[in-house]
C-alpha cells in the first residue's frame, strides 16, 4: 500500500512538472522596446499620418533581414516625436544575433520619411531604456513618390486657419474667422478683423504670396498682424486630403483645414480714422482700400 502511494505521489509530480514545463513554453515572456521617432525637417506631421516600427532579425542577411515585431500607429494630430513601444518575444533574440530597428512614416498612403541606417539594437540581448530613432526624408523622386505642387491644387479651393509653428511657439487662432481663399490667379482672405487680397505664384513647390490689399478697420486684440506676417513669410506648400501646410522662410509651417469654397470674403470700405493693420508697406487709396507699395 505504501508504495502504491509513492508511486501515485509521483505520477501526479511528473503530470504537474510536465503541465508546467508545457506552459511556460507555450506562453513566452514578453520583453518592450521603448523610444522615439524624429526627423529634423521643419516640417509639420499630417494627422493621419501612418508610423511603421520593424524589429529585424540580419544575423543571417543583412540584404534579406527577418522581422520578428512591429509597431503601428496612424497619428491624430500630434506631431514629432513620436512614441513607440514595441513589444517582441525574448526568446527570438539570441547574444550572438543582430538586431536593428527599422522605421518608417507614411502621409497619404506614401512613404516620405525613412531610416536611412536601421538602429542597432538588444546588443546584449536586453531592451535598452530608450531608442531615438532619426528619420531622413525620401529625397529620391520617382513616379510613385513625385507631387509636384502645383496652382491647381489651390485654385477654387478656402481654408480655415487652425494655428502657426514656430520652433516650440504655437500660435492658435481665438476664433474660425480667419479663411484663407484661392482662385485662378488670386487671393483672398478674412481675418477676425479685415477683409484682404492678392495674388499668388506656384512655381513648382514654391508659393508666394504678393503684399495684400486690407479694409482699414482697427480691431483690438486682432491676431491679423500675426497672421499676415506669417503668410508673407510662405516659401512652399503641401496640400494632403482636408489639410494645407505652409512652410514658411526661416521655418515654421501654418496649418490649414479645408472648408468649403464659393463666398469670397469682401473689401469693404472704412471709415476715414481707421488705419490698415495688413501690411506695413501698404497706402491708402482714395476708395478707402489699401493699395501694396511696390
Amino acid at each position: 500500500m505504501y508504495k502504491f502511494i509513492l508511486v501515485v505521489v509521483l505520477v501526479v509530480s511528473l503530470i504537474t512538472l510536465g503541465a508546467y514545463l508545457f506552459l511556460q513554453s507555450g506562453t513566452p515572456n514578453e520583453d518592450v522596446l521603448q523610444g522615439t521617432v524624429r526627423y529634423n525637417e521643419r516640417i509639420a506631421l499630417l494627422p493621419g499620418s501612418f508610423l511603421k516600427v520593424e524589429l529585424r532579425d540580419q544575423s543571417t542577411s543583412k540584404e534579406s533581414p527577418i522581422t520578428l515585431a512591429t509597431y503601428e500607429y496612424t497619428t491624430t494630430g500630434e506631431n514629432i516625436p513620436l512614441p513607440f513601444s514595441l513589444s517582441y518575444n525574448p526568446r527570438d533574440i539570441s547574444r550572438k544575433g543582430s538586431y536593428v530597428l527599422y522605421a518608417e512614416l507614411s502621409v497619404g498612403g506614401v512613404v516620405r520619411f525613412t531610416t536611412d541606417t536601421p538602429v542597432p539594437v538588444l546588443t546584449s540581448a536586453r531592451p535598452p531604456e530608450g531608442v531615438d530613432v532619426l528619420l531622413i526624408a525620401i529625397s529620391e523622386e520617382t513616379d510613385e513618390t513625385k507631387q509636384v505642387a502645383t496652382a491647381s491644387q489651390l485654385q477654387n479651393t478656402a481654408w480655415i486657419w487652425n494655428e502657426t509653428k514656430q520652433g516650440e511657439d504655437t500660435l492658435v487662432p481665438a476664433s474660425d474667422k480667419f479663411v484663407l481663399s484661392f482662385a485662378e490667379n488670386s487671393v483672398m482672405s478674412r481675418t477676425d478683423c479685415n477683409g484682404l487680397s492678392g495674388t499668388y505664384i506656384v512655381a513648382e513647390n514654391n508659393l508666394t504670396f504678393s503684399p495684400f490689399a486690407s479694409t482699414l478697420m482697427f480691431c483690438e486684440e486682432s491676431q491679423e498682424a500675426e497672421y499676415v506676417g506669417a503668410l508673407a513669410r510662405a516659401t512652399s506648400f503641401v496640400r494632403e486630403n482636408q489639410s494645407l501646410i505652409l512652410n514658411l522662410e526661416g521655418g515654421g509651417t501654418m496649418l490649414f483645414t479645408e472648408t468649403i469654397y464659393g463666398v469670397v470674403p469682401e473689401l469693404t470700405t472704412s471709415s476715414p480714422e481707421a488705419t490698415s493693420t495688413a501690411q506695413p508697406s501698404a497706402t491708402s487709396t482714395e476708395a478707402g482700400e489699401v493699395e501694396p507699395t511696390l
